[in-house]
């Protein structure tokens, strides 16, 4: 499972798009996956009225659980996002069935 906030990572994500290996650009869709979902629930929970259980000092806890469960999300199946973008980029056109995705 990769971490959010290992920055080490990036330099040997980098060297990998650079030389071309497909793999760079699954880790990266689900990378950015992982940062979307991170976005999405600390948009949920800033719309909510806050926790009067711990108050401020929970903040940063909940950031980190926040955090981890976007990465722990991302890591599995995911919600198909990073599926989406590899397709759009070029990289494993059989990462999702082909026709319409979207069934209104």
């Amino acid at each position: 499972m990769t971490k959010i906030n290992d920055f080490s990572q990036y330099a040997a994500l980098r060297a990998d798009a650079v030389a071309g290996r497909e793999t760079a650009l699954r880790e990266v869709a689900e990378q950015f996956e992982a940062l979307f979902v991170q976005n999405m629930l600390k948009s949920m929970r800033d719309a909510s009225f806050g926790d009067a259980l711990f108050g401020e000092t929970g903040g940063l806890y909940r950031d980190m659980f926040d955090q981890q469960v976007a990465a722990d999300i991302a890591a599995g199946p995911g919600i198909g996002f990073a599926d989406m973008l590899v397709r759009q980029l070029g990289g494993d056109r059989t990462a999702a069935p082909a026709g319409d995705d979207l069934k209104l």
